[in-house]
């Protein structure tokens, strides 16, 4: 049953029905999720997130790797995660400036897609031509405030697809 047919049927309860149609999707139509990956304060991988959690490190810190802590608008204390500035940019097919020059969460997420992917036991070149799906949801950088300071335009890499 598709979001239209459900909406259809029922207009009040289109988004419940739809997650309900998600959650219990129909025979032959199987959803897996088997690889798990991710970047967390102080805690490169999820292995290092547990281990934090569990020994109750205080993940937020005071740190002026990224600001100067000496900014009325800057908090003392920040959950900041590792090494932002880092990727592979040609394992991803980069040019060197849009891998430079990407947004760290996209960075992030382009590193952490393919470390989800190996945890599941799968190569990634495996799944060229397979029906394999990755879906992620993304937003609010305060990057471009910073990486334009100086600048008269954007470099227009910070969102690479």
């Amino acid at each position: 049953m598709v979001l239209n047919e459900i909406r259809e049927k029922e207009p009040f309860d289109a988004n419940f029905e739809y997650g309900r149609w998600l959650s219990s999707p129909p025979a032959g139509e199987d959803m897996v999720i088997s690889g798990m990956s991710g970047r967390f304060p102080e805690s490169d991988n999820i292995h290092e997130f547990r281990d934090n959690l569990f020994n109750k490190t205080d993940m937020v810190t005071v740190s002026e790797k990224r600001y100067k802590l000496d900014h009325p608008d800057v908090p003392k204390r920040s959950a900041l995660v590792n090494d932002i500035n880092k990727l592979d940019g040609g394992y991803f097919g980069l040019h060197y400036r849009q891998a430079n020059n990407a947004d760290p969460g996209v960075r992030g997420l382009m590193e952490t897609t393919v470390e989800a992917i190996m945890d599941a036991g799968v190569n990634p070149s495996e799944l060229k031509g397979s029906k394999t799906g990755v879906f992620i949801g993304y937003s609010c950088s305060d990057v471009e405030n910073f990486a334009l300071v100086g600048q008269t335009e954007s470099q227009k890499f910070a969102v690479t697809g």
